[in-house]
C-alpha cells in the first residue's frame, strides 16, 4: 500500500548504511520488504508470511536463484534498491507516478482499494476524527490530498502495526489502509468498522501494487514475463484464493 523523496533520501539512509554490504551470487536474488502488512508480508512465529513472501518465492524458483529477504522500514526500501542492497522491492508498494521518477516498475500484480477503518460504525463528523497513515505511504498522499480528509487530524507513524496499539489506547480513532489488510486486521478486531473512502483522481488510477527495480534495470523485463506467465498457468489466482479466500480478489 506505500514522504515523498526527501524522506526516502534522508531518512532512510541510517537504515541502508546498516545493511551488511555482502557481494551479490548471481544466485542470489535480494528482496526488500517491510514485513508489517498482513496479508501481504508480516512474521509469523518467526518466519516471513504472506502473498508477496509467496510471490518473490515463487520468482527465485522459476528464475533458478536462492531468494534472500532483507526486512527494513518502508521508507527505507526505494533508498536501499538505488544503493543495489537489494534487486528488488516486493512489498506492497504503489507504482506512483512520482515513484516512477526513481524506480522502474513491473507489471500491477494486485490492485488496491483504500479504505477507513475507524472505532465508529457510521462518520458524520470528519472533523473530530484522529485518524493514523503509515509513513511514507500512498494512504499519507491521500490523506493530504483529498478534501474532506484534510479536514481530520491526520498523523503518520512508521508502521500500521504502530498505528493499531494507538487505537486500542483510544489515541487514535482510525486507520487509512487498503483493503485486503483492513479485512486481515477485522479478523482479530470484530469491534472495528470498514468504510470505503475516494482517494484523489490522480492517486486512485495510482492504486495497484506492483515490484520496484533500478531505472533501466533488465531485471524488470525477465519479472514481467514470469508475471505474465504466473497469471497464465494459475499461480496467482492460487496465492489469492491462499491468502484472501478467493481467486478473483483485485
Amino acid at each position: 500500500m506505500k514522504i515523498l523523496l526527501s524522506y526516502w533520501l534522508w531518512s532512510g539512509l541510517l537504515s541502508v548504511c546498516l545493511l551488511a554490504c555482502q557481494p551479490h551470487s548471481s544466485n542470489e536474488l535480494y528482496i526488500g520488504v517491510s514485513a508489517d502488512y498482513p496479508p501481504f508480508e508480516y512474521q509469523q512465529g518467526g518466519q516471513l508470511v504472506g502473498f508477496d513472501i509467496d510471490l518473490g518465492q515463487a520468482l527465485g524458483d522459476a528464475m533458478g536463484r536462492s531468494v534472500v529477504w532483507r526486512e527494513m522500514s518502508f521508507s527505507s526500501l526505494i533508498p536501499a534498491l538505488q544503493s543495489k542492497q537489494i534487486d528488488i522491492i516486493i512489498s506492497s508498494l504503489t507504482a506512483t507516478a512520482l515513484r516512477k521518477h526513481h524506480v522502474a516498475f513491473s507489471r500491477v500484480y494486485f490492485t488496491s482499494r483504500p479504505v477507513l477503518l475507524s472505532k465508529q460504525a457510521e462518520i458524520s463528523q470528519w472533523t473530530d476524527l484522529r485518524l493514523g497513515v503509515q509513513l511514507g505511504s500512498t494512504m499519507e498522499q491521500i490523506a493530504k490530498q483529498q478534501v474532506y480528509l484534510q479536514q481530520a487530524s491526520v498523523v503518520a507513524l512508521p508502521s500500521n502495526n504502530q498505528i493499531l496499539e494507538e487505537m486500542k489506547a483510544n489515541r487514535l480513532d482510525g486507520i487509512i489502509l487498503e483493503q485486503a489488510q483492513a479485512d486481515e486486521f477485522l479478523k482479530h478486531y470484530p469491534m472495528f468498522h470498514v468504510h470505503l473512502i475516494d482517494g484523489p483522481t490522480d492517486l486512485q488510477a495510482d492504486m495497484g501494487y506492483a515490484m520496484a527495480f533500478r531505472l533501466n534495470d533488465p531485471l524488470r523485463e525477465q519479472v514481467d514475463q514470469l508475471l505474465d506467465q504466473f497469471e497464465q498457468i494459475g499461480t496467482i489466482q492460487a496465492l489469492k484464493q491462499k491468502w484472501f479466500g478467493r481467486h478473483d480478489a483485485l
